[in-house]
């Protein structure tokens, strides 16, 4: 099943962990070991590569073995960040604090295509818009380009278009104006407009009456009110 966006975001949030308190030797290591899988098949990825990024300023790349498995010594009281990436899939991205109560600490890491991410998703409705200012948010989704922004960061390769929608009850330049608003938003945040795309999808109703029925879009939407997110390609590294 294809996801929206919140969903893809909460996948980089997965794997957060907690400290429990004991006392040790600052010098003492403790075990790491992850596998790292396919988020629908449960399959082994094995072409995964993995980035553990210390706070104190270790920087350490590992690539994971046939099983999908990688095994590493860390250091006790020294936080931990984990980036788990492999080709055509989504990043994922998880901390670490030593001690875990234990001398070590397993994990499983669930990757999600990025061909499952992709495809018309909607991003922003325009439900309850104000036709004074018809590119701003609604407040329900006014975090939704804050969300995005933290997609690309946390993905440093993918190119996203973004396309604006209206309805026969505005004016023409309005779903352009939307796209474009979007675009700029999210080039604040840091983002290289050669990854962002924006893109006037008009008057079109082609593609929103098919996204109200599909898995896409909870919101029973009753207009063509929306901005739309694509992922369209990857830049290399």
């Amino acid at each position: 099943m294809k996801l929206n966006l919140r969903h893809i975001i909460f996948f980089f949030s997965l794997f957060t962990l907690s400290v429990y308190g004991q006392e040790v030797n600052e010098s003492d290591n403790f075990m790491l070991r992850g596998k790292v899988i396919d988020n629908e098949t449960k399959a082994k990825i094995s072409s995964a590569e993995v980035r553990i990024i210390g706070s104190d300023t270790s920087d350490i790349s590992l690539h994971v073995d046939s099983n999908g498995v990688f095994v590493k010594n860390l250091k006790y009281q020294t936080a931990y960040t984990i980036v788990v990436s492999a080709p055509n899939y989504l990043n994922a991205k998880g901390r670490e604090f030593g001690p875990h109560g234990s001398e070590s600490s397993n994990h499983l890491y669930e990757l999600e295509k990025i061909e499952s991410c992709s495809g018309l998703i909607p991003l922003i409705t325009y439900a309850k818009n104000d036709f004074k200012n018809p590119v701003i948010p609604d407040e329900e989704d006014s975090n939704a380009l804050e969300l995005l922004s933290t997609l690309l960061k946390d993905n440093p390769t993918l190119i996203v278009e973004l396309i604006g929608y209206r309805d026969s009850n505005e004016i023409e330049e309005v779903s352009s104006n939307r796209a474009n608003y979007a675009v700029n938003a999210i080039k604040k945040s840091g983002i290289s407009e050669k990854r962002i795309k924006p893109k006037d999808g008009r008057l079109d109703k082609t593609i929103t009456e098919t996204k109200r029925s599909s898995d896409l879009n909870q919101t029973n939407i009753s207009h063509n009110r929306m901005l739309i997110f694509n992922i369209i390609g990857t830049t290399e590294k």
